[in-house]
């Protein structure tokens, strides 16, 4: 069973959260200190594989990922050829002659909604995960004939109701005659659809949470996740706490994090190697700082993905914003978060409040921006 082939897609910078990137694979995007491809390469050894391809658009990048999973898996990164999603899994035809298993590496989820699927494989049968999500037209989307037969593969963009259509969850055993047919029909719904003819693709039902990051606010619903499994405090032994500030919950901090006089950090909370909490700060509920972060004075952060070097001005509020690394926010900066009801917006956040339904989504910064100091950012405004 651990000798069947995993391949990983990371190689897709994605359009909707390019501004994120820079130009990057997302799957290199961080969260709580970590690769998003981390999340899917540790369910891959607590599934039990060893031989994982990793196929992206410039090895360089993953040399370090590859090192320091080499003493737990056998990984092979390769470079993707061609575009699109078909040319990321042809590029492992020369390398696999098996059937494999394919999954994504930026959708983050536990390791139990891949479970099921291998013991499908264990059985003799190929499978794929599928979700049920309420705005499946976002996704490649199957129709059942009943719980256990697969009827059809389409684009949820496609057609005009998506209502008794799950999405396909990015978790896939499959035979290895898909890659003939990837590269006849040089289309994976085609593909899908021919497998699922031939071999009667068994659905395994996943109704957990399940993230599959394609818009820069998906970073949030991931930090919320993760996040909120977190039943203990870890504070590193080099981490400076000053003695007049308070912790409260859960709450991750990391080497060489100092926090300054009268700051609040009220978890569940991470804080990366590196970052300064100025005084008087206050820093809440699914904040994820990913390393080498200023915070200054008086600043409060909430429910909110920063990247990694990027410095937050004094006097702050930053709340359900997603800000990319390297990036500078001058003083006083205001972030407003609940959207209008007239805006149409992906994937919103929900939040109810006091009997209330609120949708809130903050500022979008991109990588390498400066924003000046004392502006006021709309709701979903994105900031380049």
């Amino acid at each position: 069973m651990e000798n069947i082939p995993v391949v990983v897609l990371a190689g897709g910078v994605g359009e909707r959260i390019k501004v994120l990137t820079g130009g990057k694979p997302k799957a290199l995007l961080s969260l709580l200190g970590r690769y998003l491809v981390e999340y899917v390469l540790d369910n891959i050894v607590k599934l039990g594989f060893k031989n994982v391809f990793i196929v992206v658009n410039d090895p360089r990048n993953f040399e370090d990922i590859a090192n320091r999973y080499g003493k737990q898996l056998r990984i092979e990164v390769i470079s993707q050829k061609k575009p699109e999603i078909e040319g990321a899994i042809l590029s492992v035809r020369d390398a696999i002659n098996s059937d494999f298993i394919l999954v994504y590496g930026d959708v983050i989820a536990p390791t139990e909604m891949y479970k099921e699927l291998v013991s499908l494989y264990a059985e003799g049968k190929y499978g794929v995960v599928l979700v049920p999500e309420e705005e499946a037209e976002e996704y490649t989307v199957a129709k059942l004939k009943e719980l256990s037969t697969i009827d059809v593969f389409v684009s949820g963009s496609s057609i005009f109701d998506t209502s008794g259509y799950y999405a396909v969850g990015g978790a896939y055993v499959l035979p290895k005659e898909f890659l003939d047919y990837i590269e006849t029909y040089s289309n994976f719904i085609n593909a899908l659809n021919t497998i699922n003819k031939n071999y009667k693709l068994r659905p395994t039902i996943w109704s957990g949470w399940w993230i599959d990051i394609e818009y820069p606010w998906d970073l949030l619903r991931a930090t919320l996740y993760v996040l909120h499994h977190l039943d203990k405090t870890i504070i590193s032994s080099t981490a400076r706490i000053s003695t007049t500030s308070a912790i409260e919950g859960s709450v991750i901090i990391d080497d060489n994090v100092e926090v300054d006089h009268f700051a609040i950090i009220k978890g569940p909370v991470y804080i990366g190697r590196n970052c300064y909490i100025g005084s008087h700060t206050l820093i809440r509920s699914y904040v994820s700082l990913e390393g080498n972060n200023v915070v200054g004075a008086y600043s409060e952060i909430v429910w909110s993905s920063i990247q990694k070097n990027t410095t937050i001005g004094s006097r702050s509020y930053i709340g359900f914003s997603v800000i990319g690394e390297d990036s500078t926010i001058e003083p006083g900066v205001v972030t407003l978060n609940i959207i209008p009801e007239h805006m149409r917006i992906a994937r919103v956040i929900r939040i109810e409040r006091r009997g209330r339904e609120y949708i809130k989504v903050g500022a979008i910064i991109s990588s390498r921006t400066r924003v000046k100091a004392y502006t006021v950012l709309k709701p979903c405004e994105i900031v380049s």
